[in-house]
């Protein structure tokens, strides 16, 4: 195996990244090579996805200057603004989930046109961002507005007398049926960010009552933060 000092003089786009991930495989975890060898493993996916994050930024901050008469350099005097994407590049590169990365752009969108909440829900909503999964995206995105998400997909709101918000998003997402417990967990996590109105997602429900919303204000706020119609 080769000398980790000897890696350390090749430039490390002379690295071979699929050679040494095998490489670093073959070492105890606990070693310290590993150790060295480590960020050489790691640097790679991190820059890559750093780097998309900010080519998107880049691209969508030129879209408002073009569309929406964003001044740029107003932009650059910004703490806020510097903030947001500072804590949004870090969140980018420890997610492969593209619809938290696209929630990330959002968040950063919306800050540069002013329309985030005060700072202090800025930065929670940016934590949020962090540590949910794009499944706990998609649960609180349907439960906006369970009738239009049947409506935009084009089809037809279940024709229940009684059911449970479980049945009603198994509908939408049949796969979800399976991970029940898994589902009721992500519910969990949501409540106790505030983002919903109801603790759970069991009982009887009337089926008018299933068409409302059930995201709670602040859940309002964070959907709010986190998304973009380039439409509009």
């Amino acid at each position: 195996m080769e000398n980790p000092e000897d890696v350390e003089k090749v430039g490390r786009e002379d690295i071979g990244y699929s050679a040494l991930k095998v490489a670093i495989g073959m070492v105890p975890v606990a070693g310290p090579v590993f150790q060295e060898w480590l960020p050489y493993v790691l640097a790679p996916p991190i820059e890559s996805r750093r780097a998309r994050f900010m080519e998107q930024l880049h691209e969508r901050i030129k879209w408002l200057e073009e569309n929406r008469g964003l001044n740029i350099e107003e932009l650059a005097n910004n703490e806020v603004f510097v903030d947001v994407v500072l804590n949004a590049a870090a969140s980018a590169q420890r997610t492969s989930e593209e619809a938290k990365r696209e929630a990330l752009k959002n968040a950063v969108t919306n800050t540069a046109l002013q329309l985030n909440p005060d700072i202090t829900k800025t930065h929670i909503f940016l934590r949020y961002i962090d540590s949910l999964t794009e499944m706990h995206l998609i649960i609180l995105s349907f439960f906006r507005n369970p009738t239009k998400w049947f409506s935009d997909n084009n089809r037809d709101f279940p024709a229940y007398m009684m059911g449970s918000l479980f049945g009603i998003l198994t509908d939408a997402y049949p796969k979800m049926k399976a991970q029940d417990k898994f589902v009721e967990v992500l519910w969990t996590d949501l409540n106790s960010y505030g983002l919903v109105s109801t603790s759970s997602l069991r009982g009887n429900i009337s089926g008018d009552g299933l068409r409302s919303p059930y995201t709670s204000s602040l859940g309002n706020e964070f959907l709010n933060f986190i998304t973009f119609d380039q439409r509009v």
